[in-house]
């Protein structure tokens, strides 16, 4: 029982709002069920109009395919006497010799017996390739019609969060909008400050919900392909460094953690989109952060490995165990260790940034070991680097 109107008002609004969702999330399933069944039968069309029906060989081998294996095995080794027998009578002819019965009933034995092994051991292996090729054009068929299923469902996906987000996206604004307006008490202050506390955790909560959103996103737009649209430019390694620094300082601080970052000459430049390098980053030292005890280190380093660049984030926090990276490194992927309830997460962080390094031709490789910290090494291929001349150093 509602214990006033505007709590019943309140508990309709909520079920509305959970309808609605329901019945969004609904719709958008069955539309993605139905373009996967449109896609299986364009992948099953594109499959018919692309493999071959099977082997043509002409109207002989039309002719010997409707023969049993004996019958075509009679009739060729009859072909294979006939021959022998005219070109021994060519050549007796062309010596002057005559050719009785004896020598022609030898010469047909003669003849059977060699090609008649021939004959039964091609036509076994010819049969052996039919059958090959039979199951290679049903395997073929099989692959395009799950390329095509994929290729719909991906597409589906997109169109799914893309929709979600919209729609996610629009409300959650309003709600972080909302709440800052009345934590910071803008139009005056609230008689209650239990109403402003309570404001904080609506803020603090929809801002974590929309980082999920954002990191979902983004790793359904780097596997979908779309990601890689960005435009790569120019920029300064120090400046990205500097960057990261100042956004991840706050944590750092409330952790109690010291943060060293090392000198990087402004020579060093990479070419590639800068947004998704600074972001990759940040991910690492955020992780670094929130898996270190108090008191410990974070130290982000940079150094050139045979002409590619080479960022470093060490930190002397929990450490992982080689099963635990495996599973660090999977999309939703959690691990379980003494500072994971601490700080909740989706398991996003580590894979968006390896798919995001990834993208522009490196890689994201993880050291660590249990209670003595962890480095993660961020390289970037030769060819994204340019203007790598360190500076000397100042006397």
């Amino acid at each position: 029982m509602p214990c006033c109107r505007g709590c019943d008002r309140i508990n309709r609004r909520e079920s509305d709002c959970a309808l609605y969702v329901y019945r969004m999330i609904a719709d958008a399933i069955q539309s993605t069920r139905d373009a996967v069944a449109r896609g299986a039968g364009a992948g099953a069309a594109a499959a018919r109009a692309h493999v071959p029906a099977g082997p043509r060989f002409g109207r002989l081998s039309r002719f010997f395919g409707r023969m049993g294996m004996a019958r075509t095995t009679g009739l060729l080794t009859l072909g294979a006497v006939v021959i022998a027998e005219a070109m021994h009578m060519a050549l007796a002819a062309v010596r002057g010799v005559t050719i009785n019965r004896g020598m022609t009933i030898e010469i047909a034995i003669v003849a059977t017996g060699v090609a008649l092994p021939f004959i039964i051991y091609a036509q076994h292996v010819i049969r052996k390739l039919g059958g090959a090729r039979r199951a290679e054009m049903m395997v073929a068929q099989r692959l395009a019609l799950a390329l095509g299923e994929a290729e719909q469902a991906n597409r589906s996906k997109s169109d799914f969060l893309a929709n979600m987000s919209h729609e996610l996206r629009t409300p959650l604004n309003a709600v972080i909008g909302f709440s800052e307006v009345i934590r910071d008490q803008h139009f005056g202050a609230v008689a209650n400050p239990r109403y402003v506390e309570y404001a904080g955790d609506i803020n603090d909560s929809a801002q974590h919900l929309l980082s999920i959103i954002d990191d979902v996103l983004d790793l359904s737009r780097i596997q979908a392909g779309h990601a890689s649209a960005q435009v790569a430019s120019e920029f300064a390694v120090a400046d990205v460094l500097a960057a990261s620094a100042r956004m991840i300082r706050p944590l750092v601080e409330r952790e109690r953690l010291s943060l060293t970052v090392a000198d990087c000459p402004r020579t060093l430049r990479l070419l590639a989109p800068e947004r998704l390098v600074r972001q990759a980053l940040l991910n690492v030292m955020g992780n670094a952060a929130k898996f270190t005890p108090a008191g410990g280190r974070i130290a982000v380093g940079v150094a050139l490995r045979d002409g590619g660049c080479e960022l470093t984030v060490a930190d002397t926090g929990v450490g992982m165990s080689p099963a635990q990276i495996v599973t660090a490194m999977e999309p939703f992927g959690r691990v379980e260790n003494p500072l994971s309830a601490r700080h909740p997460g989706t398991g996003l962080g580590l894979p968006l940034a390896r798919a995001m390094i990834e993208l522009q031709g490196g890689t994201l490789h993880i050291e660590s070991e249990p209670a003595r910290g962890t480095t993660v090494f961020l390289r970037f291929p030769a060819a994204r680097v340019l203007h790598a001349v360190f500076d000397p150093p100042a006397t």
